[in-house]
């Protein structure tokens, strides 16, 4: 009887322990609206403010899974912005920015809160404030 009630336990076990390798569903809505550039540490060194970098903004969209980079090119007036239409995914704290005229760019988020966003690239880091409606 014991036996029987092992190999049972047994194959309950087995049978609750399926593996499931599909992603996990990952909410991006708090992600959604607008941030504007705070600050941004290279090599660990923060940047001094450049005039152009206040016109710096993303703007996220997760109905279609959008965000859009305005930044400047260059880092003095006349402070021409660039405009990147990325679409992206977010797998845990990475997400990984495609727009067909650019290489794929892939950012690690390393603070997020209901008002601010902090992605890391390679040797950088930039703060982000949410924007706030007036």
């Amino acid at each position: 009887m014991k036996k029987v009630l092992l190999l049972l336990l047994s194959i309950t076990f087995f049978l609750s322990c399926s593996s499931n390798n599909d992603k996990p569903n990952i909410d991006d809505s708090p992600l959604a609206g607008k941030w504007h550039f705070a600050h941004q540490d290279i090599d660990g060194v923060r940047q001094s403010s450049k005039i152009c970098n206040a016109i710096e903004t993303i703007t996220i969209g997760t109905e279609n899974q959008t965000a859009v980079w305005y930044t400047p090119f260059e880092d003095t007036p006349p402070c021409e912005p660039i405009t990147y239409n990325f679409t992206y995914t977010i797998n845990g704290d990475v997400i990984t920015l495609t727009d067909p005229d650019v290489p794929t760019l892939k950012v690690t988020i390393t603070e997020f809160t209901k008002d601010i966003l902090k992605i890391k690239g390679s040797n950088w880091e930039t703060t982000f404030g949410r924007a706030t409606a007036n």
